[in-house]
């Protein structure tokens, strides 16, 4: 995003908070006018006052000049609370609403985007924004203008020393320009080597047991080291240009004021001007001189602010979901599914989708299977609609699925992943993640049909017990099995299955496929497979080779095809000799 269009931004969510800011301003209004009769109490104290020599009078005149200070002190206070309490609104806003957006966003649009990125955006760049904006609104807005204020009352008292001092401060303009821009990128800079660092960081936790299987340990220190001190080098580096800004700063003004009262006693000399209108005069130069090194400070906060508005920008400007559809799922859903002169293809993969046809019949059980990238996983997301086709149509019952709600057509599709992800929460709330509404009595018999309830009653508190993130206290199969039960509760009329026994043994697998076989009656259900026990009780048999359907139909069919299929068969009846080797995907290489 440009500089303007971060001041639009800006300006945009000051307009909808309104009052707080508009406190604030009259706060600082007020704190400045109340500053500003220091200038003429200076005035009087030293032309008039002083001179008396009246001990009584002085003390007077000074607890004066203490009164207005706390007045006004206790104004600009406030001011910095109101601003700093909606700069904390704001970020709670601004934090909720990258939180909504990035539910919205379809999944492989987030699995597209660097971990670390969403991470350190959402933790992060919100936390330097509500610092940086803070500052902005607290401090850098409020000084602008009480400069502008003192320096108007500077005018009235000495036009020509106010001019002095303009020429003589000039070379400000230019200095907070250029470190404006340079803090800019260094600030950019800097948060790109922290989100590197977080993603980093966060891939180390998913792959501590590949780490330590492959003794990687070494490789991915060494690794994260150089990256933490790069990002250790970056922050350095807008320190060095934060701290070196209001340096230069300081040192400017202090030249300029210097020369200026070397202009001032020689006007006095001259008698261009008196030692009362100088006295109110160097009042207001004083009083300018801290709001002026307050926003000068701010200035790379401003910079800072820009950048991290950037990356919010960024993840904020990737498309959500797209839900043009407002018809409802009719009562009778049969669930027969379509895929009519369907074309897909995703960028820098192998495969495409041309013109696929395929029916699959209501209640109908389609098996899978093919080579890694051969569009078994973009196949099901098409009907969840977590993919839209480039060209072609997916039909339901044939209703193109884009006119239903989004939510409406998936409350009627059940998914069971290969890894279910399992919430840190008891596990009786990680079974009613199928069907929020539904009731103990409901969730128990769910739990009975999915073979929950054969493993829930030995965990340490039953239903109760805590699941931990991930699900790292249950076994795979237990994890599965959850996860089946969820369907059960949530009664789809499709199920969509993908690799759901790949990684379990022998006896979770025959439980698991117990459930699935339960789960699935009277459901239209497709099931990327790749163990031949998963082809045994279904109704056909979908191969497909880069996108194309290369093999359709029943066991029988493709036993007498003498294809891909076959030859995976045989590999599998006789422990893969005869140069045929089952592959991890389920579809065999071609014989040697």
């Amino acid at each position: 995003m440009k500089p303007s269009g971060n001041l639009r931004f800006l300006v945009h969510e000051l307009r909808d908070r309104l009052r707080d800011f508009i406190a604030g301003l009259a706060c600082l209004a007020l704190s400045s006018a109340i500053f500003l009769l220091l200038p003429p109490w200076a005035s009087r104290f030293v032309g008039e006052v002083i001179r008396t020599g009246n001990p009584t009078e002085i003390g007077l005149q000074l607890f004066y000049g203490l009164a207005i200070f706390a007045v006004a002190s206790a104004f600009s206070f406030y001011r910095i609370y109101l601003m700093t309490r909606l700069a904390h609104q704001l970020t709670a806003d601004i934090r909720a609403r990258l939180f909504d957006h990035i539910l919205s966003v379809p999944p492989r649009q987030i699995d597209a985007v660097t971990g670390g990125d969403l991470v350190s955006g959402f933790s992060n760049d919100v936390q330097i924004f509500y610092e940086s904006f803070s500052r902005v609104v607290a401090i850098l807005i409020p000084s602008v203008l009480a400069v502008i204020f003192f320096s108007a009352a500077m005018i009235y008292y000495n036009w020509i020393l106010f001019l002095c001092l303009f020429v003589l401060a000039s070379p400000l303009v230019f200095v907070t320009t250029y470190f404006g821009r340079r803090l800019h990128h260094i600030s950019g800079a800097a948060q790109a080597r922290l989100s590197t660092l977080t993603a980093r960081f966060a891939e180390a936790i998913l792959a501590a047991r590949d780490i330590r299987s492959f003794g990687l340990e070494p490789k991915v220190r060494e690794g994260f080291l150089a990256l933490n001190r790069d990002a250790l080098d970056a922050h350095l580096s807008r320190e060095r240009a934060e701290l070196f800004h209001p340096l230069i700063v300081s040192l400017s003004v202090s030249l300029g004021v210097a020369g200026l009262i070397f202009l001032a006693v020689y006007m006095v000399g001259l008698g261009w001007t008196d030692f009362d209108n100088l006295s109110a005069f160097l009042v207001c130069l004083a009083l300018t001189y801290p709001p002026l090194q307050e926003a000068s400070h701010s200035v790379g906060r401003l910079a800072q602010l820009f950048s991290v508005l950037d990356r919010v920008s960024a993840i904020m400007a990737i498309s959500p979901e797209p839900n043009a559809g407002t018809r409802r799922i009719p009562a009778g859903l049969q669930g027969g599914i379509t895929f009519e002169d369907v074309d897909f293809a995703h960028a820098g993969k192998s495969f495409r989708f041309e013109k696929l046809n395929l029916q699959i019949a209501p209640g109908e059980k389609l098996a899978i299977m093919g080579r890694s990238g051969a569009g078994k996983t973009t196949l099901l997301e098409m009907i969840s609609r977590y993919i839209e086709p480039d060209g072609g149509r997916v039909l339901l019952d044939r209703i193109d699925i884009r006119e239903f709600d989004l939510k409406d057509l998936r409350s009627q599709i059940g998914v069971v992943f290969q890894q279910p992800i399992m919430f840190e929460a008891p596990l009786m709330d990680n079974l009613r993640v199928g069907r929020l509404d539904a009731d103990d009595e409901e969730v128990l018999e769910a739990a009975r049909l999915a073979h929950v309830a054969e493993f829930a009653d030995r965990l340490p508190d039953g239903y109760r017990t805590r699941i931990e993130a991930r699900g790292t206290n249950l076994s795979v199969g237990q994890v599965q099995r959850i996860a089946i039960a969820r369907v059960f509760l949530k009664n789809p009329r499709i199920l969509l299955l993908d690799e759901p026994t790949s990684a379990l043994d022998n006896e979770s697998e025959q439980m698991v496929q117990d459930a699935l076989q339960t789960v699935s009656q009277g459901r239209t259900t497709l099931m990327i497979a790749h163990r031949m026990s998963d082809f045994s009780k279904v109704d056909r048999i979908l191969v497909l080779e880069s996108g194309r359907i290369a093999e359709l139909g029943s066991h029988q069919d493709l036993i007498r095809n003498n294809g891909f299929y076959s030859r995976f068969h045989r590999g599998a009846d006789t422990g893969q000799s005869g140069g045929v080797s089952e592959t991890a995907d389920g579809l065999p290489d071609k014989p040697a």
